[in-house]
């Protein structure tokens, strides 16, 4: 196992300032990292990690909780992703749900499936040296979930969609939050299945178990992603409109004054190259074309999670309320814009898998230093950024996978404190 240092350790730098930026980044998530953890409660069988260390989203939250459970892996604490998979599992139905957020009274949201991390946290935790038989007695129930996506999610073109955007994690995607709900198969979503079938291989295949449908699944999945989710006029991934039968990155197409020719180009893209599903001349489309490029997601201060370029791009504290003016759908988080460590910590693994090293380099250290101005100025870190002034926005004392930020520049050296996807 790594320790703290060997895992968190910055790259040998002579740039004196981001030295003390990720030295700021750190500390500060070394100090949280205990007041984040909780002793078991009420149906929380296991001890279990809260979102922030102050008053907001108290509980278990699927993806949140999975990617700060990397974090303390990272130091050796691989309990934490044991205990992750207590918690989560603990209120599956027959039929395969489980309820993606907890508190000590039990389930919320009971219409909220858990979201796809589960079997790549096992993963992880078997590759380091994780209890084989508790994970042995889980494979059974990661199969009963992966089916319910099929059973409740499943649409056409051998692509699942999200009922309801903030389903996602991203809770005001633009394209899911404007458009009717079971209408867009979504990349983010087939993305994470296509990894979790991966991670079910992987399991089978350390566990001496059959392997089932996993393997067929993920090659559906990379086909159907490649086939259905990208524009080839436009070099990007979106979501794929069933209504009009088309990958939905526009509001309107020709216009010469370009109107809405950028309106759903969107961070829901990233975990396409996250899971490595796009080619490598599909990806270079992606990081030259609009990745890197100002006028779209790079800013100062990391990746926007909307193009800059789109007519609904904003930095608003609050999310936009939906087109057709649901209630139910409002969100209180903005993935219209802003920054947010958890996309950005995708994109860079996405843009190292594929050979971009230097631009990795580039905005990590961009969003170490916007998370450390942030810490300087309030003493705690915020859910996201102005992606144009680097002003932390919502939520305070947030912890979440901003924990994940000071193993950035580990990665981005080619030291990676684990193994993101240990069947590669």
């Amino acid at each position: 196992m790594m320790n703290m240092e060997s895992a968190t350790s910055s790259p040998n730098r002579t740039n004196d300032s981001f030295e003390k930026a990720f030295r700021t980044v750190h500390d500060h998530i070394v100090e949280i990292m205990p007041k984040i953890r909780r002793e078991p409660t009420g149906c929380l069988r296991a001890p279990f990690l809260t979102v922030t260390w102050g008053a907001c989203y108290a509980g278990v939250y699927g993806w949140d909780d999975h990617f700060m459970t990397l974090r303390f892996a990272a130091d050796g604490k691989i309990e934490e992703l044991k205990n992750y998979l207590t918690n989560m599992l603990s209120s599956q139905r027959e039929d395969g749900y489980i309820p993606n957020i907890y508190n000590d009274r039990g389930p919320t949201r009971l219409a909220f499936h858990a979201q796809p991390f589960l079997a790549q946290n096992a993963a992880v935790y078997l590759s380091l040296g994780g209890e084989e038989d508790f994970v042995r007695g889980l494979f059974p129930k990661f199969t009963a979930y992966l089916n319910y996506y099929y059973q409740a999610m499943h649409w056409e073109k051998g692509l699942c969609c999200w009922p309801e955007t903030y389903m996602s994690g991203i809770d005001n995607e633009i394209s899911g939050t404007l458009y009717p709900i079971n209408t867009m198969l979504a990349a983010d979503l087939n993305a994470y299945l296509y990894l979790e079938c991966k991670a079910m291989k992987y399991l089978a295949d350390r566990l001496g178990l059959p392997a089932g449908e996993n393997e067929p699944r993920a090659a559906a999945l990379a086909e159907a992603v490649n086939a259905c989710l990208w524009d080839e006029e436009y070099g990007f991934y979106g979501n794929y409109n069933t209504q009009s039968g088309a990958v939905q990155l526009a509001l309107f197409r020709g216009r010469p004054d370009g109107v809405g020719k950028y309106s759903f180009l969107s961070g829901v893209a990233i975990p396409v190259l996250y899971a490595g599903l796009a080619s490598p001349e599909r990806a270079e489309r992606m990081v030259r074309g609009y990745l890197m490029d100002p006028k779209h997601f790079l800013s100062d201060y990391g990746f926007r999670s909307l193009s800059r370029s789109s007519e609904y791009y904003n930095n608003a504290v609050w999310g936009n309320p939906p087109r057709f003016g649901n209630p139910a759908r409002l969100t209180n988080s903005n993935w219209q814009g802003p920054v947010w460590v958890v996309q950005n910590y995708q994109a860079i693994l996405g843009l190292l898998r594929y050979g971009y090293r230097d631009e990795a380099r580039l905005v990590t250290e961009r969003l170490i230093r916007a998370l450390a101005a942030g810490i300087e100025k309030y003493g705690f870190m915020r859910e996201n950024m102005d992606a144009e002034t680097g002003e932390p926005l919502y939520a305070d004392k947030f912890a979440s996978w901003n924990l994940l930020a000071d193993l950035l520049p580990s990665f981005v050296e080619g030291k990676p404190p684990f193994r993101n996807f240990p069947w590669e």
